[in-house]
């Protein structure tokens, strides 16, 4: 990743299946709320935390997340 390069993660409520997979993987960025809605704690995504994000972003069995950026 280059330095500076905004890089976004976004979910798809349409696709979430409310897994918990993302938020297992990646609590400082992703939570789901007391409604079952997944959040996204920060946007951008802290530079620290962009491989992890990708990480869990694949591992999503509804493929509803996306990381997009560098």
């Amino acid at each position: 990743m280059t330095v500076g390069t905004t890089v976004h993660a976004t979910v798809d409520l349409d696709r979430c299946i409310v897994s918990g997979t993302c938020e297992a993987a990646l609590p400082a960025l992703f939570e789901l709320d007391d409604e079952g809605t997944l959040r996204v704690l920060h946007d951008p995504v802290p530079d620290e935390l962009v491989a992890q994000a990708r990480a869990a972003a694949a591992s999503c069995p509804s493929r509803a997340l996306r990381v997009s950026g560098a």
